[in-house]
C-alpha cells in the first residue's frame, strides 16, 4: 500500500486548488451569502464539465475511472478553501444511480443538470428500501433528488417525495439548511452496504475536507504569526504562539493521513475499512474544530470578527463534525467495528 501521492494524484489536487482559488474562494461564499444556492449555475456546469463529481466513477459508469483515493484529495482542496455547493450530494448520488443501474439519472448528475442535496438521517431513522425519520438536508434548494447514507446502506429519492422543507438558518453561510420527514417511503434507490459502501465514502470525503480544514487553519496561524509583530518580533517568536502553532501541524498532519489511510483501505475493501473510515472521520473532524479554534485565538481580537475568515472556518468544522452521526456515532463505530489489522 504506497502511502505518497503519485504525481497524478498531487496534479489533481493542484487543478482542483487552482479552480478553487479562482471560482470558489471564500470571497465567492460571502457574496452569495442571502442567494438561495450557495453556487451560481455556470460554476457549477464548469464543475460538471472538470468531471469532478464523477472523479470516482468508473468510465463505463461515464466518469473518469480513478477511485476514493483522487475524491479525497479534491475533498481536502474543497475544504481548504471552504468550497460551497452540493458537491458531496453530487458524487454519492451518483454512485447510488450508478450501482443501482439507473444510467440516465447518474449522467445527469455528472453533467450538472440534477443537483442532489445531501441529507444526513437523525438518530433513530431507518435507512433502508423504506426510509423513515427526519433528515437534516445540506443544500437543498433547487435540488432534484436527495442522497441519504449511513454504514447500513444508501438510498437516492426525488427531492418532492419527501415531506414539507424547513429552511433552518445555518452557522455556515456556505451551507444551506433545511430538515424533512420522511414516512415509510419507498426511495428511487436503495443499495446496501455490502454491494456498494456508499456510507463509509461519505465519511472518508467528510474526513478529508476536514483535513483540509486543519492544513488551512494551520497555514493561516502560521503566516500571521511570522507577520504580526508585537514588542519587536514576530509573535511566533513568543511560546504561547509558537506551541499552538506546533500542536496545529501535529493535528493536521493526523487529520491528512489518517484520511488518506482510510480512502486506500476503502478501495482495498480491506477487512478493517470500517474501523479506518470512522477513526478517520473523528481524527479528523476533532483536528479541523480544534486547529480552526486556536486560529481563532492566534489572531487575537482580529480573528473575532466578521471580517477575518477565521471564524468561517470553524462554522464549516462543525457543520462537518455534526454530520453522519457526530462524535458519538463515530466512536460507537470505532468500538464496534473490528479491530485494525496488524501485521
Amino acid at each position: 500500500m504506497d502511502l505518497l501521492a503519485s504525481p497524478e494524484q498531487e496534479e489533481i489536487a493542484a487543478t482542483v486548488a487552482a479552480f478553487c482559488a479562482e471560482h470558489l474562494s471564500i470571497r465567492q461564499l460571502r457574496s452569495r451569502i442571502g442567494e438561495a444556492a450557495a453556487v451560481d449555475p455556470a460554476t457549477w456546469a464548469r464543475l460538471a464539465e472538470l468531471g469532478w463529481f464523477g472523479l470516482g466513477l468508473g468510465a463505463d459508469q461515464g466518469g473518469a475511472g480513478y477511485s476514493v483515493v483522487e475524491e479525497a484529495f479534491m475533498f481536502r482542496e474543497l475544504g481548504r478553501c471552504l468550497a460551497p455547493g452540493p458537491v458531496l450530494g453530487a458524487v454519492l448520488g451518483a454512485r447510488v444511480a450508478a450501482a443501482c443501474g439507473d444510467a440516465t439519472r447518474c449522467r445527469s448528475i455528472l453533467a450538472g443538470e440534477a443537483l442532489v442535496a445531501f441529507g444526513d438521517p437523525d438518530a433513530g431513522a431507518v435507512v433502508g428500501p423504506r426510509l423513515d425519520g427526519r433528515l437534516l438536508l445540506l443544500d437543498a434548494p433547487g435540488s432534484d433528488y436527495v442522497v441519504v447514507c449511513d454504514t447500513s446502506g444508501a438510498a437516492l429519492l426525488a427531492i418532492g417525495e419527501v415531506g414539507p422543507l424547513q429552511r433552518l438558518d445555518s452557522l455556515d453561510p456556505g451551507v444551506r439548511l433545511a430538515t424533512a420527514e420522511v414516512s415509510d417511503l419507498a426511495p428511487l434507490h436503495f443499495v446496501d452496504a455490502a454491494t456498494e459502501p456508499v456510507g463509509l465514502r461519505a465519511q472518508v470525503l467528510v474526513a478529508a475536507e476536514a483535513a483540509g480544514i486543519a492544513e488551512a487553519t494551520r497555514d493561516i496561524s502560521v503566516a500571521y504569526a511570522l507577520a504580526r509583530q508585537q514588542f519587536g518580533k514576530p509573535i511566533g517568536a513568543h511560546q504561547a504562539v509558537k506551541h499552538r502553532c506546533a500542536d496545529m501541524a501535529v493535528a493536521a498532519v493526523a487529520a491528512s493521513a489518517q484520511a488518506f489511510f482510510a480512502a486506500l483501505a476503502l478501495d482495498r475493501s480491506s477487512p478493517d475499512a470500517a474501523f479506518q473510515c470512522a477513526s478517520a472521520t473523528f481524527v479528523a473532524t476533532t483536528a479541523a474544530m480544534g486547529n480552526a479554534t486556536r486560529n481563532i485565538s492566534n489572531h487575537g481580537g482580529l480573528g473575532f470578527t466578521w471580517e477575518h475568515d477565521a471564524h468561517l472556518y470553524l462554522k464549516r468544522a462543525h457543520l462537518l463534525e455534526a454530520l453522519l452521526g457526530g462524535r458519538a456515532a463515530h466512536l460507537r463505530e470505532l468500538l464496534d467495528a473490528p479491530g485494525p489489522l496488524t501485521v
